[in-house]
């Protein structure tokens, strides 16, 4: 399977202008961590633990302070078109109808409307917005703002799809709705994830791998291998094996720093 990310050794840290000159806090450190192509990675941890900090490196808004991280082979310094961000609150430019902030990557490369055209009509039917192409974003509910955030990174086609806790503001079942839309999106197009979260059943129900991280400084404390099969229904709660590995990632998570192995 083709690499798509690579993370090694990676350190980031900030200065403090609370402490002394020269004196940096680690936000991040010895993070090792491939992703492979068509993976949905989750990682969970305790708040202020490097999670978003991560996803800002492999984003390119943030440089590490150390370590290595590639994307298919060529190393992160910025922002770039092969990585494409859903944020928890929705980024859509409110002049534009959807359809013209779907279709925004590939029109800001100066790609011709007849080649993206059909790709951006696949795809709204595919997230349930063909029918609201030409509203704007004040004119959707949050769920539907997501759904138009999604669209316009696959019509986007990147490498990498990077999600930071997109469905953290949605209520219970509305979350619910979008967990079965992006594993439906994932089993039509293939793409690669990156998904931030705090909620532990949501990284179960999503990922291939769920990333554990320990207390600051952020690292890696366990990877769990989710063996559920794809395609994936929330008949999978259900399951003893959900609850099991629910509630032993439940509790390394509330674990103290030493009590972790």
């Amino acid at each position: 399977m083709t690499e798509v990310l690579v993370s090694k050794g990676l350190e980031k840290c900030f200065s403090s202008p609370g402490r002394a000159t020269g004196q940096r806090i680690k936000a991040v450190t010895d993070f090792n961590l491939v992703i492979e192509a068509e993976e949905i990675i989750c990682i969970v941890g305790p708040s202020g633990c490097g999670k978003s900090t991560f996803l800002d490196m492999v984003a390119g808004f943030t440089e590490p302070t150390s370590g290595l991280l590639e994307i298919m082979g060529e190393e992160i310094h910025r922002p770039s078109p092969d990585r494409g961000v859903v944020f928890q609150q929705p980024v859509l430019f409110p002049w534009l109808s959807v359809y013209d902030n779907v279709v925004l990557g590939p029109k800001s490369r100066g790609v011709k409307p007849g080649d993206y055209r059909p790709e951006a009509d696949r795809v709204l039917k595919s997230v349930g917005l063909e029918k609201f192409r030409d509203h704007y974003p004040y004119q959707l509910s949050g769920g539907m703002k997501q759904r138009a955030q999604i669209a316009r990174v696959l019509v986007a086609g990147p490498k990498l799809i990077l999600m930071d806790e997109p469905f953290g503001a949605l209520d219970a079942q509305m979350r619910i709705n979008m967990h079965e839309l992006l594993i439906s999106v994932w089993q039509e197009y293939k793409p690669t994830i990156l998904f931030i979260t705090h909620d532990v059943e949501e990284a179960l129900f999503l990922a291939n791998r769920v990333i554990v991280m320990s207390q600051h400084p952020g690292t890696i404390a366990r990877i769990y291998d989710i063996p559920f099969e794809r395609p994936r229904t929330y008949a999978i709660t259900a399951d003893p094996r959900f609850a099991e590995a629910r509630a032993e990632i439940v509790e390394l998570l509330r674990a103290k720093p030493e009590a972790r192995t």
